[in-house]
């Protein structure tokens, strides 16, 4: 996963599906049962996730890495 055409090693492939669904409008249930975790857990990692990217919620995060083009969606 890049943003801002640099590449962010530091996000583990979970945290990436994590990003993926958060991109992807989907709500942290949603996630959750996509991934098979349960909520509070996706609540944890993302906001581990947030830390790491330097943002402090979802909206944040999604402008982000939309903005910066480095999410494939699909």
């Amino acid at each position: 996963m890049t943003y801002d055409g640099q590449e962010l090693p530091h996000l583990t492939a979970r945290e990436q599906d994590l990003v993926r669904g958060v991109v992807g409008g989907l709500s942290n249930a949603q996630i959750a049962q996509q991934l098979g975790l349960r909520e509070q857990t996706v609540r944890n990692r993302l906001s581990v996730v947030f830390q790491k990217v330097g943002v402090s919620n979802r909206l944040q995060l999604a402008l982000r890495i939309v903005q910066g083009g480095t999410v494939t969606l699909g």
